[in-house]
């Protein structure tokens, strides 16, 4: 078996030819001109084809093997190892800090959520994404932990899931403040660690525990119980108000 160089990631194999791309990370596909000038520089001294990708992400394409690490010097960074079973990089859009539509502070939200989770070992791959608003650009209803702003707060759904098998995210919480958001993220992760099975995405283990059983659990720790009052998680038009504006 060929070892992959660290932080490389293996290429369609043309003319038995392996080529790598490397992802430099950027939270939330933000940045600044000189790491801008930095990828620009590394991707024409190795000939790469710059991709962005679906993740707020630049890809550079088409590096050798023995170019791997080289283009991490170059770049003056480290590979942000997350593959395998663990949390991927948060999905956040600009919010009220740049976009004209955002209702929320999704940059702050998404920031702490990345700092906290990114490249933690989980039962599973986990994807986050934070909205600002409804329109939902980064697709919080088809991922593990979406977020979403409205006009009264932040709406938590979970255990969405795009690929083969998509599922729309479920509603736990509505007008959630953002260190609510954090209490409530942070006793789903601790529960699915102890409960979900090895390769089992956190909608999966919700479906396989049942949905109104798993709300229960999180409910009543007493980490939420003591900063989150009840009726937040009175949900019964949230889905149907949800279904609506996606129809639409």
């Amino acid at each position: 078996m060929i070892k992959l160089p660290e932080g490389g990631n293996l290429q369609r194999i043309k003319n038995s030819k392996r080529t790598y791309s490397i992802t430099p990370h950027m939270s939330g596909g933000l940045t600044n001109p000189k790491t801008l000038k930095k990828i620009a520089d590394v991707a024409e001294k190795y000939n790469c084809t710059i991709k962005i990708t679906s993740g707020q992400q630049i890809m550079l394409i088409g590096l050798k093997a023995e170019e791997v690490d080289q283009a991490w010097d170059d770049l003056g960074m480290k590979p942000k190892n997350r593959s395998g079973l663990k949390c991927k990089g948060v999905r956040f859009c600009p919010g009220t800090s740049f976009c004209k539509r955002g209702k929320v502070d999704s940059v702050k939200l998404g920031m702490a959520l990345e700092n906290k989770y990114l490249g933690m070992e989980l039962p599973s791959r986990m994807k986050m994404g934070v909205s600002g608003c409804h329109l939902s650009c980064t697709a919080p209803a088809i991922r593990d932990i979406g977020v979403v702003g409205n006009e009264e707060g932040f709406e938590l759904r979970l255990g969405g899931s795009g690929g083969h098998k998509p599922m729309l995210a479920k509603p736990l919480a509505n007008k959630l403040k953002h260190e609510e958001v954090l209490v409530l993220i942070d006793q789903v992760i601790d529960y699915y660690k102890d409960q979900g099975r090895v390769g089992e995405r956190l909608g999966e283990m919700i479906n396989r525990i049942g949905w109104e059983e798993f709300k229960r659990e999180i409910i009543n720790k007493e980490e939420v119980k003591i900063i989150i009052s009840a009726e937040k998680f009175n949900l019964n038009d949230i889905g149907n108000d949800f279904n609506s504006k996606c129809n639409h």
